[in-house]
């Protein structure tokens, strides 16, 4: 089956520096120094390190693939054939005009929007998982890296189960058993419980990370395609308490569904 390559752009609301946690240091000092180009760190099973904070890189965020002219995830999913299905959903999604989005109701946004999002993620790696925590509505992930497979009658969750395995110095990690009413990007693009998520991290020097992301949803698309999103390394600062919910003024009045 062909899987089609295309490339990602958003616009991007930036957390300010200033708003982060600093890396302690002398009075007066430089922000950290540090070339993104010299080689990824290994951990002591001789793999690519992942551990960091990062944030969106290259560009406003994503590459662009020699030759796309996709300008965003709402395009991609456009430039992809969809099912009836799924053409109607991301319909009725429009009209409404987002306020069904999980995201803004401080509910989990889903894994791509939360590699879209603007906030930093740490990546925590050990020999038996990754972990994600993301600033963004304080949500995480874990990524088992131990051998076990993918539940097969899971109980859906929000952002599936997640298995990973090396393949030479790229950690490819397969993602099933998500919710029936996911929403891909913000503009109402679908993912469901027959979708199959392919992650596949590389960082391919100290400060640049690569994860191309392959989209299989045979409820919602005529056929795969993938998207690349470029990570930064953060060196200077660390995560802040996001809580979403708190002050929340967004969502239905009670007994209505404005």
């Amino acid at each position: 089956m062909r899987v089609h390559l295309v490339a990602i752009v958003v616009v991007m609301v930036v957390v300010p520096a200033a708003a982060q946690w600093k890396t302690p240091r002398a009075p007066g000092a430089v922000r950290t120094e540090i070339d993104p180009d010299a080689p990824a760190p290994l951990t002591g099973d001789g793999h690519p390190d992942l551990s960091g904070l990062w944030g969106l890189g290259g560009g406003p965020g994503f590459s662009r693939t020699r030759g796309a002219s996709v300008a965003s995830l709402t395009d991609v999913a456009l430039a992809i054939p969809v099912t009836e299905e799924g053409a109607r959903l991301r319909v009725a999604r429009q009209a409404r005009l987002g306020r069904d989005n999980p995201r803004s109701h401080c509910l989990p946004m889903g894994i791509m929007q939360l590699h879209t999002q603007a906030n930093p993620v740490k990546y925590l790696l050990t020999p038996k998982e990754l972990v994600i925590l993301y600033e963004g509505n304080q949500e995480r992930r874990e990524i088992f890296l131990d051998g076990r497979t993918v539940p097969k009658d899971p109980h859906p969750f929000w952002n599936g189960y997640s298995v990973g395995r090396w393949e030479e110095d790229v950690l490819v990690v397969d993602t099933t058993g998500f919710r029936d009413d996911g929403w891909l990007d913000m503009s109402g693009s679908a993912i469901g419980s027959r979708a199959t998520l392919t992650e596949r991290f590389r960082r391919v020097s100290l400060g640049r990370m690569e994860i191309d992301i392959t989209i299989d949803d045979p409820q919602y698309y005529q056929r795969p395609f993938r998207v690349r999103v470029n990570h930064q390394l953060l060196a200077d600062d660390e995560l802040i308490e996001h809580v979403c919910l708190e002050n929340n003024k967004f969502g239905p009045e009670p007994g209505t569904d404005r």
